[in-house]
């Protein structure tokens, strides 16, 4: 298994999130959690797109 050191940067870089509409508690959650990470690590709010399908 390969180790990595350092802190993940997310600058710079655009994300798409796909996510269910089905069991909107547990999803919605999970939506909330993904972004909040990326946004911490750097990411831009506008390089983050959610498609709900």
């Amino acid at each position: 298994m390969a180790d990595h050191e350092g802190k993940p940067d997310a600058g710079g870089m655009s994300f798409a999130i796909v996510a269910s509409r089905f069991n909107d508690f547990v999803v919605d959650n999970l939506i909330q959690g993904a972004t909040g990470r990326l946004i911490e690590l750097g990411a831009a709010k506008d390089a983050i797109k959610l498609y709900q399908v």
